[in-house]
């Protein structure tokens, strides 16, 4: 890889890592405030009515940013095009929207559902008008200042939720703020990519952008349903405060996951992109050395959370909150295989394959749906963060293996450092939270002796006896070969 994508490179995953973590930073901080200050019920009504508007969100783009990116040459000539077909789609989403609110509210007799999902409307054009002037600064390899923008955003939107639940506006707050956050944060970033606001309407050559992004924008469908329609299907069949319970414990079990795929995965394809798509070999090595960091890393951080989850839940939060610790421990397991599975998408999207891309996500949509049905009725909460596990777990081994052949990477070359290193992580961490068990740790002792020991013993362990875990953790530091 050149001098110049290396220096891109680590500068997107310097500035995204950095606003992952600060993001995480503040969006825990900030749930763990409204968990003291709000009831399970509150976070279930919430939960249920933003998950379907996140499925919304997705029509929005309909796939544009990924076709921009691959095709970043045209993008002058297909920015007008873009706002065009984004203008239509808002207004698409925001009719279907206020459509299904009234949807919701008879599913899930509930008018508070129907009102936020109302209320959430108002953000929509905003958020599918920011897409054209984010997708050029990405494109750009522009990634500090994204992160900048997104920081302040995050920091302010999050704030803002816990003073409006504070003046008593209650449930309502994780909506008002949003709209607000998402009409500035379009303000500032038009300003900072010298994109200009107007455009010309034109659906000239339609079919040739929709084309490529309806692929795009159904794989991206697939995936968020894959995230979403397990609060969906949770809602029909326990209390909304179980689903507030349940959202609780995914949210705290994706940390690990978030810190790195969100880290890498948005700076991985724009950069990326710049090497000539026939050195297959230099993009092999590439994505098998982030593949293995992925799996060395997202394991221990997926088993710390296993063990950290009970201390920290009793730490933090009130004792009705405190059912989510098994959830937490359940789900973070199948994290950990997730975690190691997040390349495949950039792999095929790489070699801009984005209808296989598609079809992959649609079977493994339509294989969680059948895993969580039948858990959840049976089962209730537990059945449905073990499908989650469950489907995670099969999925990361097929969809790695299958897509990473395109590049000459055979079975083994994704079976191994998956396996090895959830082995390992399990044994040590498993081991050390057993041992807090039998002495009966207090809460704060559980927590150092897990939270802190438990992953420096594996880092020291794999640096000490894993000769190529030692070679790429050196190598990653300084350059990617």
């Amino acid at each position: 890889m050149k001098d110049n994508l290396k220096k891109s490179l680590f500068s997107g995953i310097f500035w995204t890592g950095t606003l992952t973590i600060t993001s995480k930073l503040i969006g825990l901080t900030s749930q763990v405030i409204l968990a003291w200050l709000l009831v399970p019920d509150d976070f279930g009504k919430v939960t249920i009515a933003l998950s379907f508007s996140s499925i919304i969100f997705l029509l929005l783009e309909f796939g544009i940013a990924d076709v921009l990116i691959s095709k970043r040459h045209l993008f002058d000539k297909l920015q007008d095009l873009s706002r065009s077909i984004l203008l239509l789609s808002s207004l698409a989403c925001f009719i279907l929207n206020i459509t299904f609110a009234y949807i919701f509210e008879w599913l899930y007799n509930d008018s508070d559902i129907r009102n936020l999902m109302l209320c959430f409307s108002l953000a929509i054009p905003f958020k599918a008008w920011i897409i054209i002037p984010e997708t050029k600064l990405k494109i750009d390899l522009n990634f500090k200042v994204i992160s900048r923008l997104k920081i302040i955003q995050f920091f302010f939107e999050k704030v803002f939720v816990v003073i409006l639940v504070l003046f008593e506006f209650g449930i309502y707050g994780f909506v008002i703020s949003p709209v607000i956050s998402s009409f500035l944060y379009f303000l500032i970033i038009h300003n900072s990519s010298n994109v200009n606001y107007s455009f010309n309407f034109n659906l000239n050559r339609w079919r040739f952008l929709f084309y490529n992004s309806i692929w795009s924008y159904l794989f991206n469908l697939f995936g968020t349903l894959i995230r979403q329609v397990d609060y969906l299907i949770l809602g029909l069949f326990v209390s909304k405060s179980i689903v507030g319970i349940y959202s609780i414990a995914y949210s705290f079990s994706i940390q690990s996951i978030s810190l790195l795929t969100n880290s890498l995965n948005p700076v991985l394809f724009p950069t990326l992109m710049q090497i000539p798509q026939h050195n297959i070999r230099e993009i092999k090595k590439v994505l098998i050395k982030i593949f293995i960091t992925f799996c060395f890393l997202g394991m221990p951080f997926a088993m710390w959370q296993v063990v950290v989850a009970k201390p920290l839940v009793y730490l933090l939060l009130e004792p009705e909150w405190y059912e989510s610790i098994s959830l937490i421990q359940i789900l973070s397991i199948g994290i950990a295989f997730h975690v190691s599975a997040s390349l495949w998408p950039t792999a095929l999207k790489l070699q801009s394959k984005f209808k296989i891309q598609a079809k992959y996500e649609f079977f493994n949509l339509i294989f969680f749906v059948c895993l969580a049905f039948p858990f959840t009725y049976f089962y209730g909460v537990f059945g449905i963060a073990c499908s989650v596990t469950l489907s995670k777990i099969i999925s990361t081994l097929f969809l790695s293996a299958v897509t990473f052949q395109n590049y000459g990477v055979n079975y083994k070359e994704v079976f191994i450092p998956v396996f090895k290193y959830f082995v390992i992580a399990s044994i040590v961490f498993g081991i050390n939270y057993q041992v807090s068990n039998l002495y009966d740790f207090s809460i704060v002792k559980s927590l150092i002796f897990n939270g802190l020991f438990s992953p420096t013993l594996y880092f020291i362990l794999l640096y000490s006896f894993d000769k190529s875990f030692k070679e790429l953790f050196i190598k990653l530091i300084f350059t990617i070969k």
